[in-house]
């Protein structure tokens, strides 16, 4: 996904403490990941109930839904855990 890149840097994350899931270190403004709520910084920690754990499995589960489904994202944002319910869109 264009919009929201992963840096993929474990090292990273561990350095700064960042939660386990899909860091998100940069969105695009205009953006569909804007639009929906997203900011950078923010770590998507699960998708529908699914835990993320490596940095692709994001990816790869919203490669396997199928588009206007709407799907609950649990997102941490500093010491704040949230849900984020989002229709999926090309």
């Amino acid at each position: 996904d264009p919009e929201v890149r992963d840096s993929g840097d474990r090292e990273k994350m561990e350095k700064y403490r960042l939660p386990q899931g899909f860091y998100i270190p940069s969105v695009d403004t205009g953006s569909n990941a804007e639009q929906k709520g997203l900011l950078p910084g923010d770590v998507i920690q699960s998708l529908d109930g699914v835990t993320l754990t490596e940095t692709d499995s994001f990816q790869n589960l919203l490669r396997g839904l199928p588009e206007d489904q709407s799907v609950r994202l649990v997102v941490c944002r500093g010491d704040h855990q949230f849900f984020l319910d989002i229709t999926l869109d090309q």
